[in-house]
């Protein structure tokens, strides 16, 4: 956890998934259209995006932004998408 909380200070937006339920899922391919879709950060010029699984999620998907969270209970891209724009970099460390 300590590299992705040092992400959401530099302005990322994180993904954490339960492991088990992704591979039940079969979310992974869509894991990696998620990362292409995310568009690029206007103050930087890249995707500030980080998805890894986590054990004890009380849901399937947690969103993180810096003093943000979102549970979802399935992948839903406008809503992942929504949240990742309206929260970019908006870190306490506006740095690359």
């Amino acid at each position: 956890p300590g590299y992705w909380v040092h992400s959401l200070e530099h302005g990322y937006i994180v993904v954490l998934f339960d492991q088990n339920e992704a591979d039940k899922r079969g979310w992974r391919p869509l894991f990696q259209l998620l990362m292409l879709a995310a568009p690029p950060s206007p103050m930087f010029g890249s995707r500030k995006l980080v998805i890894l699984p986590y054990v004890g999620l009380s849901h399937p998907l947690c969103l993180i932004a810096w003093n943000r969270q979102l549970y979802l209970d399935q992948i839903d891209f406008p809503v992942i998408l929504d949240f990742y724009v309206r929260y970019l970099d908006q870190g306490p460390e506006l740095e690359a």
